[in-house]
């Protein structure tokens, strides 16, 4: 074996009992017919060799070969999931000329070949460019982010922020040009450049908070809730200072310096007009909580979402709205949650969703015409055990983290199923009380 196939077949028979010299003359007999060119086939000469110790019993078998293993049969590869390209219009400071009609929009420059994008005209394309001699331009969407998704925390992120948002359900140019020229005194979780969560808080996503169904009058199951209708903007913990009573707490937005009038001088000073504003004012016994939203997919700047009128979440929402304190009280729901925190301020506070307009004493400032809506919860005024409460959880409120979540209660089956409006979560708040 492994001796070349043009060898005489009778050379294979000479391995025992020949002599050497009539081995030589049959080799080079095979090497001198293999001349070419006139030099010899250098084939005879490594082939003697071979053959020399074939002779003396010395030539190497070829080692066995293991068998080739079987192919592994490769899974079905799945195609890869679209992904959606946007191109973003150029940054204002490029541009000098602004429309001041069109609210958050507006921050995207007018002018000759200025890119629009709307929600009808979102696709996976890049967005039309709309001159503006040839044809009027739609009005672009601000929020953009209501388009694009935002990611929950990380696995790998602390335990507390579990199901809150990485950063703000915000467009990220209005961010820039807006809602960080108007500073809150509770920073934000993805605005930290320690790390650490102490003093801080974060969006929590409306997954986390149970709800009624679409058949709970029926079924009375819940399901964890859609993406809430509002994003939150900002969070202020405020000390009462001594002397002043707890209803001068009241219509906060009134106030010289309110984060409202800030956010008013801001947008006038980038000319857009300023978007809903929803305030949730939690009046207590040391101060008070204020609490910042508004709607990151409206592009009217105004309480409602045109599009979504016959949505049971809009409905119920546009019936809040317009109707009167009584019907508010009955609809508005508090939900509460100690999501980290001692055993027995989990036990104290719970986490069951409450008509709070029947628990304590609520009142409303603002309107649809002045766009904006405070919804002022005063504790102070509530039963001694709400007061109870409120004063534990304020003791140690720089060892828990609490989810407040706010919702429009569905009565009726053309309104449900239920959405979040806005949720938020502090952090280990530090109070100086």
């Amino acid at each position: 074996g492994g001796i070349c196939s043009w060898v005489d077949e009778d050379l294979m028979d000479m391995r025992s009992g020949c002599n050497m010299v009539e081995l030589d003359r049959v080799l080079m007999h095979n090497g001198e017919q293999r001349v070419a060119g006139g030099a010899e086939d250098r084939r005879g000469t490594r082939m003697r060799d071979v053959l020399s110790a074939a002779t003396q019993g010395r030539v190497r078998q070829p080692k066995p070969q293991p068998p080739p293993a079987p192919l592994k049969k490769l899974k079905k590869m799945e195609p890869p999931a679209p992904t959606m390209r946007l191109n973003l219009p150029n940054p204002p400071r490029r541009c000098s000329s602004w429309d001041t009609t069109a609210g958050i929009g507006s921050l995207y420059p007018s002018g000759k070949g200025t890119t629009y994008l709307s929600a009808d005209s979102m696709s996976a394309e890049s967005a039309p460019v709309v001159p503006n001699e040839s044809l009027k331009p739609q009005r672009p969407v601000a929020p953009l982010l209501g388009l694009l998704p935002v990611g929950l925390a990380p696995p790998g992120a602390h335990s507390e922020l579990e199901g809150t948002y990485v950063r703000h359900r915000i467009d990220e140019l209005y961010r820039r040009r807006v809602v960080d020229g108007v500073r809150t005194n509770v920073p934000c979780h993805c605005e930290r450049e320690k790390k650490g969560i102490e003093h801080m808080y974060s969006e929590v996503a409306g997954k986390m908070f149970m709800l009624r169904g679409k058949n709970y009058l029926s079924d009375r199951k819940k399901y964890p809730s859609a993406e809430s209708m509002f994003a939150c903007l900002g969070v202020d913990s405020n000390t009462r200072e001594k002397g002043l009573h707890p209803s001068d707490n009241l219509n906060w937005c009134s106030r010289a310096g309110s984060y409202l009038h800030q956010l008013d001088d801001v947008c006038q000073q980038a000319g857009i007009a300023r978007p809903f504003l929803l305030v949730v004012n939690l009046i207590l016994p040391w101060g008070n909580l204020v609490s910042y939203f508004y709607r990151p997919d409206v592009p009217e700047n105004g309480p409602y979402k045109t599009s979504s009128a016959n949505q049971p979440h809009e409905r119920a929402w546009r019936a809040f709205m317009e109707g009167n304190e009584e019907l508010r009280n009955q609809q508005f729901k508090f939900i509460p949650n100690i999501s980290a925190g001692p055993w027995v301020i989990k036990k104290l506070v719970g986490s069951q969703p409450a008509l709070i307009g029947q628990k304590l004493p609520v009142s409303y400032y603002g309107s649809v015409q002045e766009n904006y809506l405070e919804i002022c919860l005063d504790v102070t005024r509530g039963s001694s055990i709400a007061n109870s409460i409120s004063n534990s959880v304020a003791g140690k409120a720089d060892a828990v983290s609490v989810d407040m979540a706010f919702v429009v209660q569905a009565a009726a089956g053309e309104t449900l199923p239920e959405r979040l409006l806005g949720a938020f979560r502090l952090h280990h708040l530090r109070l100086k009380i």
